[in-house]
């Protein structure tokens, strides 16, 4: 008896490309802040949570209606990848613009971008499935 279970990640490119624009737009301008001479230094990490949590809700609320076969793995997964990509976006775009602006970003960069990067991905992940589990589970 083989009680052995396996289980392939399905990347959903169609549903991740329409749930894309408004975390990536976000991390743009999230971005893009120090440029515009806009200081939200203390909020800065709230907002790149809301970024995130808003990327793991914006998935689900695009999954469900697709008519994909309900798998938290695959939903957790797939929302992480947009919450990583949002938050890489919004890294790099930071990390360009204060160094046009002669900012050394490059000193606490690559440690910084790395924690925000799987920081991104667990929350999205973690999002998606606790929204998708209350969607799923909403007494009519």
């Amino acid at each position: 008896m083989n009680n052995e279970q396996t289980h392939e990640f399905t990347i959903y490119s169609r549903i991740l490309g329409k749930s894309a624009p408004i975390p990536v737009v976000l991390a743009i301008l999230l971005g893009v802040t120090p440029f515009l001479n806009i200081s939200i230094g203390p909020i800065q990490g709230l907002v790149k949570l809301a970024i995130w949590v808003l990327a793991g809700v914006i998935y689900v609320n695009n999954f469900l209606p697709s008519g994909e076969k309900v798998s938290y793995i695959n939903v957790a997964f797939n929302a992480a990848i947009l919450a990583g990509v949002a938050d890489l976006i919004e890294e790099l775009i930071f990390w360009i613009v204060n160094t046009i602006q002669g900012i050394d970003y490059s000193a606490i960069g690559s440690s910084t971008i790395a924690t925000s990067f799987f920081q991104a991905i667990i929350v999205g992940g973690l999002v998606a499935v606790a929204w998708l589990f209350y969607k799923t589970n909403q007494k009519s």
